[in-house]
Order: C-alpha cells, then sequence, then structure tokens
C-alpha cells in the first residue's frame, strides 16, 4: 500500500424534491494492489473484463491469452491464471470483443460473430445477410460498442442485445446505419428494436480515410443490460436512454447537471480530414473536454457513474460521481476531492462498491486501485 486516501462524501442535492435526495456515506479506500505475479499480465492493459460477485470478477489477459480470475482480498487481492484460449483448433479464436462464462465453458463476441461453448468446441455463427435476413443497405453490419464488459448473452434463451452498424462502402460516403437489434442464435433470427439512436453520435464523428483503412474517434454508445431495459449512454454526453424490452417502448432523461458540462463541445470539422496529424490533433482536443463514463449498476438496485471534468490548464479534471434511484431518477452528485489525481474512468461494480483503477500503475506486475463503497 502506497498511500491513504480515504474521503467521506455527502452528494450534492439536484433538482428533485428536498426529501427525496440522500446524503449518503461514501468511502473511498486506500490505493490497494492486485498482484498480477501468477498471470503474468500488465497493470498498464486496458481489460476486458466480467464481474462475478461481491469481490471478484474475469479479465482476459491478451499477453498469455487466458482468462484469469481476480479477487479482493482484505487490503489487495491476487489474479489467479485461468485457462488460455488457443487461437486455432476446436476451441481456437482470433478476436476476442466480449466474452461471458457459461455452464459449458467461455462464449465470446468478436464485431462479426458469436461463439458458443459445445462439447466438441466453439461453434461459431456470424451475422450476415443470409442467415438473418439484414436489410442494411451497404456494407455487412457490426457489433460495436465502447463498454470494458457487456452480458450479452441471456444464457436460458441464447439471446442477445447488440448493437449492429453499417456504412457506405465509398469512403465519400460517410453515412452509417446503426441499430439496436435483439438476436435468437438458437433459430437464427434477428429482429430491429423500436430505438432511435442519438443524434449527437454523427455531430460527434471524427474520421480520416487513408488508403485501404480509416479511423475514427470513438463514438459509439455504452449499453448496459439490466433485467428487463437496456440502458444506452454516451461518453460525450449526459443522455441517458433506457428501452424497456417488455413493453418495446424507450425514454430518456438528461440529468441535471451542477458541477459538470452537459456535453463536449462538438468538434469543428467543416471538410474532410486530410492527414493522420489533424484527426490526431482534432481527437485529442475532444477527447480532453468531459467524459461520461458507463452507467454500473449496484447491488441494491440503484445506477451510478464516474464523469471526469474537463482538462484545465492542461490537467486532468477532477471526477463527478453521479448517483440514481432504480428509476432513474437522479439522487445527487459529488464533486470527488482530487479524484483526477487517483482515479480513472475503468470501473467495475462489486456489489453496493466501485471497483476503480488508479491512474497511476508504478508497478507492471501491481495492478493498483480504489474501491468506491456506495453502501
Amino acid at each position: 500500500m502506497r498511500k491513504v486516501l480515504i474521503l467521506l462524501l455527502g452528494l450534492t442535492a439536484c433538482a428533485e424534491p428536498e426529501n427525496s435526495v440522500q446524503a449518503p456515506y461514501i468511502e473511498i479506500s486506500p490505493t490497494f494492489e492486485i498482484d498480477l505475479t501468477e498471470t503474468r499480465n500488465s497493470s498498464s492493459t486496458i481489460f476486458k473484463s466480467f464481474p462475478l460477485n461481491d469481490n471478484s470478477f474475469l479479465v482476459f489477459n491478451e499477453y498469455g491469452r487466458s482468462i484469469d480470475t481476480v479477487k479482493i482480498e482484505g487490503l489487495g487481492g491476487k489474479a489467479l491464471k485461468g485457462p488460455e484460449i488457443p487461437l486455432e483448433g476446436p476451441w481456437g479464436i482470433e478476436s476476442i470483443n466480449y466474452f461471458q462464462p457459461m455452464k459449458e465453458g467461455n462464449a465470446f463476441l468478436d464485431q462479426y460473430a458469436i461463439y458458443f461453448p459445445t462439447e466438441e468446441g466453439l461453434e461459431k455463427i456470424e451475422i450476415n445477410d443470409t442467415q438473418f435476413g439484414l436489410t442494411f443497405p451497404h456494407s455487412m453490419p457490426l457489433i460495436n460498442l465502447t463498454n470494458h464488459f457487456l452480458k450479452f448473452l441471456d444464457p436460458n434463451t441464447n439471446r442477445s442485445i447488440v448493437l449492429l452498424s453499417s456504412r457506405g462502402r465509398s469512403k465519400l460516403d460517410r453515412f452509417e446505419k446503426i441499430e439496436l437489434a435483439q438476436i435468437d442464435w438458437n433459430n437464427h433470427r434477428l429482429s430491429k428494436l423500436n430505438f432511435k439512436f442519438s443524434s449527437k453520435i454523427d455531430e460527434n464523428r471524427i474520421e480520416f480515410q487513408g488508403k485501404g483503412f480509416s479511423i475514427s474517434s470513438s463514438v459509439y454508445p455504452q449499453v448496459l443490460i439490466h433485467q428487463d431495459k437496456v440502458i444506452v449512454s454516451y461518453s460525450y454526453s449526459n443522455l441517458i436512454q433506457i428501452y424497456e424490452l417488455n413493453s418495446n417502448t424507450s425514454f430518456e432523461i438528461k440529468p441535471k447537471a451542477i458541477d459538470y458540462k452537459e456535453e463536449r463541445t462538438k468538434p469543428e470539422i467543416n471538410e474532410m480530414i486530410k492527414s493522420r496529424k489533424e484527426f490526431f490533433e482534432k481527437s485529442r482536443l475532444w477527447e480532453s473536454d468531459v467524459t461520461f463514463g458507463p452507467m454500473a449498476s449496484l447491488k441494491s438496485g440503484s445506477f451510478c457513474r464516474l464523469i471526469k471534468k474537463q482538462k484545465k490548464d492542461g490537467k486532468r479534471g477532477d471526477f463527478i460521481l453521479e448517483l440514481f434511484d432504480k428509476d432513474f431518477n437522479k439522487k445527487g452528485e459529488s464533486t470527488i476531492s482530487e479524484g483526477s489525481k487517483f482515479l480513472t474512468l475503468f470501473y467495475i461494480p462489486l456489489g453496493d462498491q466501485l471497483f476503480v483503477k488508479a491512474h497511476e500503475q508504478p508497478n507492471e506486475d501491481q495492478l493498483s486501485y480504489h474501491l468506491i463503497n456506495l453502501e
């Protein structure tokens, strides 16, 4: 343990009836460390993860191509080496965007297909026009999200909620069709949900088209599937959209901001970007603005997220904690004192607390983190 940071925070009241706003006792732990020695993973990695319970989660180890278990124990924890994922053979897979533990093994999702565990190996089912009868007008659809983790499969029905995108084949065609879809992988049936994504996706897109390649700003939404609801949020806006699967209806909220900008300043792009240098300059400026972390569901039934304020004088912005009740009414927000020095937007809900990766990672074999207790 390097240093102690224990902050007791109250939540600032928002525009709600006074008696509905709580001021819970929030505790941020000292800097704890996860021992990564056994797994030979690196603390600098942006982990693909999956929460298991109140004190453990899984991570995909890109170095050893294994799915390891991280256990939180007292004032620290340890990562345990898990099964390796081969590149070839019946259990082989090249690209892993998300994974989810199942009774038969791990299921995987990449941009093009889902991989089901069976007794003989992984069964690959691609999303293509022949099987699912998709009506996208241009290229083959891709599964695109910006989540750190995603529960993409209902183990009881083998159905998924995914975001599908397709676009024109010409580099002059910047139009992209984005739809929320429910896929029945057993019967190869796809139904598009009656849901409209925010126009802010296109308004915030920064893109450079090179010869045979393209690079784009991270504009795709974050998706949280919680019970019968699909919760869609955006890293560049405080807009939250909720789709209810049972009623096939949706609504949106835009929480009243007290101490943060409600959205990023839209990038100024009057014509096609002509070079990588121009793309990265515009992207860095856009990303230095306010950033909204993904919505997280807590054991209590509440929801929360962290927000990083815009850079000021070249320094990282302060962090905000925003809290919602089970019906998405905002219960308050709080600026975390000096959070810019020790927090990041990589966090995983574990029960009624958040596991937050620390900003500074001085030891490659030790993953530094904090716990935010929201109980």
